[in-house]
């Protein structure tokens, strides 16, 4: 999450440790993302959010990730465009998101993928 932290001082325009409503709109803006009022309403204090509330926030949205979002996500991994992506490389990517802290979401991610002598080949997901 220390990507993340630079990216929240990027919208805390004066500097405060805190997102205001205009900054906070602008964040949300840029994510793509309108946190719903049950979100909002986990904030410590609405007019002053915190790192902390927003990542508290998206650490419980369940985003699933479109098949060309995926794509263009795989293909970043793989720099020489082979087409295959090592799994050891993929889990240690996959587990900078707290959902992939659980072996067992990993494994249920692998088991849809087309997996074989350890490497994912991910240009079969077309």
């Amino acid at each position: 999450m220390e990507a993340f932290s630079e990216i929240f001082k990027l919208y805390d325009q004066d500097n405060k440790g805190f997102l205001t409503s205009k900054e906070f709109a602008l964040f949300e803006d840029d994510l793509g993302y309108k946190f719903n009022q049950l979100e909002k309403s986990q904030f410590s204090d609405p007019d002053k959010i915190e790192l902390n509330d927003i990542t508290n926030a998206i650490n419980n949205i369940n985003i699933i990730p479109s098949h060309e979002e995926l794509m263009n996500a795989f293909r970043n991994i793989d720099k020489n465009n082979s087409g295959k992506i090592y799994v050891p490389v993929l889990i240690n990517i996959l587990k900078e998101f707290e959902y992939f802290q659980s072996p067992e979401n990993i494994d249920e991610l692998l088991m849809k993928l087309p997996v074989d002598d350890h490497y994912v080949f991910y240009k079969k997901l077309n």
